[in-house]
């Protein structure tokens, strides 16, 4: 047995003495001065939208009408804001308890007269998008505007209008924008995408500081390319495509499914602490 000596005493540092309690191993006690909200209280982690009211823009997308699906199934109370009547009354079709209401995102005061409709919402989901594939030098002004209205200025219009609602109604609300990996790298012949993905990112993060205080919050998620998309414009090519899935260490492409449930926690109270993260879903290309 070791000792320490130090001012005359003597101090034992190792022991083959037993008592009572050093037969108890302490690995299967879980309550010797531990808090009990710790370890003793199971916490309810699935995601409560029953009596809430979701606001998604941008319904027509792949996105937009899977995350539609979802939340109808976690109880909320949906509003499909943006398109044609014709294609809107398809969606409705699927989903009769939504509301659908047909308007030109990209024209501000059209969509403010519409939203002045509307009942209050807890959420809002930004998933409208366009893309036009083009190189660097060939880009079109027309493409260009309707890039940057669409993924960028009509998410600012619709995001400012529901904040507004949130401040009004006294509600701690939530929104999430649907940005892209094409914020955080580069893609061949989508120089204006990843321009209009960049600025959502840098919006987001802007807008998450001044509405915090408010208790608003606001969040990015940025998926790589979907499984669904790989039969639309240039993933078509198989070259593109394989391209990219090189670079993706998890060696996969992104399923819809997996967005929606990293909106569906963004929105949540499981997610309370968290604004102005763009979350990337991108099997980590973004980390290599």
């Amino acid at each position: 047995m070791g000792e320490y000596k130090s001012t005359g005493a003597v101090v034992p540092t190792s022991c083959t003495c037993k008592s009572p309690a050093s037969e108890v191993d302490l690995h299967q006690v879980d309550d010797v001065g531990a808090e009990p909200d710790i370890l003793n209280v199971k916490h309810d982690v699935s995601p409560n939208f029953h009596s809430k009211r979701a606001l998604v823009s941008g319904p027509l997308t792949e996105l937009g009408k899977k995350i539609i699906s979802e939340l109808c199934k976690q109880g909320a109370k949906v509003i499909a804001l943006g398109g044609q009547l014709e294609e809107l009354s398809i969606l409705k079709n699927a989903h009769p308890q939504i509301q659908v209401i047909p308007v030109d995102l990209r024209n501000w005061k059209q969509t403010e007269e519409a939203l002045s409709e509307i009942p209050a919402v807890d959420f809002l989901v930004n998933c409208a998008e366009f893309n036009a594939i083009d190189s660097v030098v060939d880009v079109k002004e027309e493409d260009a505007d309707k890039i940057l209205d669409i993924n960028l200025k009509a998410v600012i219009n619709v995001s400012r209008l529901i904040a507004k609602s949130f401040i009004k109604h006294s509600i701690r609300g939530s929104i999430v924008n649907v940005s892209s990996q094409a914020s955080k790298i580069g893609l061949r012949k989508q120089s204006l995408f990843c321009a209009s993905k960049a600025g959502l990112d840098g919006y987001t993060r802007a807008a998450a500081l001044e509405l915090a205080s408010l208790g608003i919050r606001i969040n990015c998620v940025n998926p790589t390319v979907l499984t669904t998309e790989l039969k639309e414009n240039i993933w078509s090519d198989v070259r593109m495509s394989e391209a990219l899935l090189s670079r993706i260490p998890l060696k996969k492409f992104c399923k819809l499914q997996e967005v929606v449930d990293a909106i569906i926690f963004l929105l949540s109270d499981n997610a309370s602490f968290i604004t102005g993260i763009c979350l990337s879903i991108d099997g980590g290309i973004s980390s290599s």
